[in-house]
């Protein structure tokens, strides 16, 4: 009975110790998603792409920061597509303000509607990459609403400024816009099969007097311009596989029209996360709950048998 009772002491001491911690539940693991291989043309002024864009993959920009604009609503977010060549990364975004006007005047950088893409060639998510400055490997690359004007900063951004490529077109119902980025490569040969870090931030401008919200794709603390282990995964993947089949609606006298049948990548690598660093609150203050359950049920038992 003793036992029982000491048992019993010392668990409620170390829930009520633990309690006094803040129980801290992991990140996420970083998101992934995949580039094709594949040299897109620019964007026309009219907004038409290139319909080769129609076989990357797409991923949506909307985890919206409350950090830094808590008082402030966003309803910006985008659609983002990706591809690479052994020259360039190519961006493409389609980006919806939801009704709002899109700002293109009365500020610069980042105080217009504007996205920026954050890359890591090395993908380094031990926390000690710096995104702006002294790593070749990072930068962060923006383009605006205001005449596509190009931004951006960090090594890697310094070094290929003046080869980068960007054009942003508003659609005329003016609450949308559509962007085009062509990032050179700066300290990587890519192949298939390379991961890179990567991130999206939408900016939303507050008709030019500055940022009203901002819209991720990876981390909503929208640290990935600043910390590169705060980034998402891109992997290069080989161009999908096109083959052409006859259309048999055709008259047997006329030329079958050919039709794209896509076929996915092969041998695609997977991206192996980093072990958490926050369930081990969790786990202890089980073991120990369930430690006190059982030491109460072994002192019941106890009292009935000395009755």
């Amino acid at each position: 009975m003793k036992t029982a009772k000491r048992f019993m002491a010392f668990t409620f001491i170390a829930v009520l110790l633990l309690s006094l911690f803040p129980i801290s539940v992991a990140a996420a693991d970083p998101k992934t998603t995949q580039a094709i291989k594949g040299t897109p043309a620019m964007m026309d002024d009219e907004g038409n792409i290139d319909p080769i864009w129609d076989f990357a993959n797409e991923i949506e920009a909307k985890l919206i920061n409350q950090t830094f604009f808590p008082d402030r609503e966003s309803t910006t977010w985008g659609k983002i597509k990706t591809m690479w060549d052994e020259n360039y990364l190519y961006l493409f975004a389609e980006v919806n303000k939801e009704g709002k006007q899109v700002w293109n005047t009365g500020g610069v950088g980042e105080h217009v509607d504007a996205i920026e893409f954050d890359i890591d060639e090395a993908n380094d998510k031990t926390g000690e990459g710096n995104v702006p400055g002294g790593n070749p490997a990072a930068g962060v690359f923006r383009v605006g609403t205001d005449d596509s004007a190009i931004s951006g900063f960090g090594d890697m951004f310094a070094d290929q400024e003046n080869d980068v490529k960007g054009k942003t077109v508003i659609n005329p119902d003016g609450t949308s816009y559509k962007a085009q980025m062509a990032i050179p490569w700066n300290t990587l040969a890519p192949q298939e099969g390379t991961i890179i870090g990567f991130e999206v931030q939408i900016n939303e401008s507050d008709e030019g007097a500055g940022r009203s919200g901002v819209a991720t794709w990876n981390d909503i603390d929208c640290m990935g311009w600043s910390d590169t282990a705060a980034m998402g995964n891109l992997i290069l993947v080989a161009a999908p596989v096109i083959e052409t089949i006859a259309d048999e609606t055709e008259a047997p006298d006329e030329t079958p029209e050919e039709i794209p049948v896509i076929q996915e990548p092969e041998n695609i690598p997977a991206v192996v996360s980093s072990p958490q660093t926050g369930d081990w609150h969790i786990s202890i203050l089980l073991v120990l709950i369930l430690g006190s359950l059982v030491a109460v049920a072994v002192f019941k038992l106890r009292l009935r048998r000395i009755k």
